[in-house]
């Protein structure tokens, strides 16, 4: 692929997300380049040497989605024009925009959680992940908290949202005091006007029980029997194909078939794919190496779908879980325990200690993977039957009467 082109609609458009993020040059305009993000965010920056501070710039000139090739093009010949003026486009852009601040100095939560969105969930999370903080905005925050001064929010308004959503919902309550916090960081990192102390800090949060449901094997062969009546192949086996790794949901979406390797029986998850934002090596057992060799190989996707992401819908499967699960006598079960947790527990019962199932799982750190403990309670009984029969009080007892 070559390195310069001249950026048109068209031609930008075609620009594919690589694992890591990459810069294609433009052809006429030096320094005029779009930048692509492994999510598919695509933005157009100015990359040039400041005749004022004689350091290197990087500015963003706007995204792809929004913006036309012909805007950024224009918008960087007069970048390009006022440099050669030896001015700083982005220093004259810094001063119009701190005045504007300080006329401006009250930004609602809405407008901070807009930002948020803007120039950090959208950029640097997954799409999913962006979506659930979006969603917990409009649910929550918004109708409590949006018409309120960001510089304004004290820790009481906070735990009064908290508890509010507590009250029937404590998990998510917990989830949505990270979010405040994360927003109000993200706030102070960028030196909002106004805002230097993070309302969410110290707001107590709910006891979480770590859901530790599975199925045996016997139900587990069950599920299987009834998976396999699910008509639509790709749900199919996308859900066996999640069995029989133990993976997140979303990952299995995603998988792409230049990310295996059925020869080495490996699958490489790239960091964009994975929650810890690492990369994830995995083995993979003979029943998944059995799926992918049934799929055909028509596309980018091991799951393709027909929405704009190109790939199967990770929570597409419910519909058919919620009929499977009352089938196995298991209402109670998510698919995500079906799978993920069973999987833990097989890995237990076939001799694989916790840092063994934590590398299968994709944990990096053993704190995560210490919630599969309870597997081992048979193994720790047995034990302490042995120690017990060594520290026998009762033998003593008959002794010394």
């Amino acid at each position: 692929m070559a390195s310069h082109m001249r950026f048109t609609q068209s031609n930008v458009a075609a620009l594919k997300a690589d694992d890591k993020p990459y810069i294609k040059w433009d052809s006429e305009i030096p320094g005029f380049g779009i930048r692509v993000m492994p999510t598919g965010l695509k933005t157009y920056v100015l990359q040039y040497v400041s005749p004022v501070t004689k350091k290197e710039r990087k500015p963003k000139i706007g995204r792809a989605a929004t913006m036309k090739a012909s805007e950024a093009r224009d918008i960087a010949a007069d970048w390009y024009n006022d440099i050669s003026m030896k001015i700083d486009p982005q220093i004259e852009k810094v001063v119009r925009l701190e005045e504007q601040l300080a006329e401006d100095a009250a930004l609602t939560v809405f407008a901070l959680c807009e930002q948020y969105l803007d120039q950090h969930a959208m950029p640097y999370k997954s799409a999913r992940a962006a979506a659930e903080d979006k969603g917990k905005i409009q649910r929550y925050i918004n109708p409590a908290l949006g018409k309120r001064k960001a510089k304004e929010v004290i820790r009481a308004d906070v735990t009064q949202l908290f508890t509010q959503v507590s009250e029937n919902y404590p998990v998510a309550a917990n989830r949505l005091v990270a979010l405040i916090r994360k927003i109000f960081n993200f706030a102070i990192d960028n030196h909002v006007p106004g805002i230097s102390v993070n309302p969410a800090t110290h707001v107590k949060k709910n006891v979480e029980d770590a859901r530790d449901i599975y199925l045996n094997p016997q139900e587990i062969d069950r599920t299987i029997g009834e998976i396999m009546k699910v008509e639509n192949h790709t749900t199919r086996d996308f859900m066996l194909f999640c069995l029989a790794t133990g993976c997140r949901m979303g990952e299995a979406a995603t998988a792409e078939w230049a990310h295996v390797d059925t020869q080495e029986g490996t699958w490489r998850k790239p960091s964009s794919h994975t929650k810890q934002k690492k990369v994830h090596r995995l083995v993979l057992t003979s029943a998944a190496l059995e799926i992918l060799e049934g799929r055909k190989r028509d596309g980018k996707f091991i799951f393709p779908g027909s929405g704009a992401s190109g790939h199967i819908d990770a929570n597409g499967h419910k519909k058919q879980w919620e009929k499977i699960r009352v089938a196995i006598g298991r209402p109670e079960v998510r698919f995500y325990d079906a799978a993920r947790h069973s999987f833990a527990s097989l890995l237990q019962s076939q001799g694989a200690d916790l840092h063994m199932i934590g590398k299968f799982l994709g944990h990096t750190q053993l704190a995560t993977t210490q919630r599969y403990a309870h597997l081992y309670d048979d193994d720790m009984r047995a034990m302490t039957a042995r120690v017990g029969e060594v520290i026998n009080l009762d033998r003593h007892r008959k002794t010394a009467k």
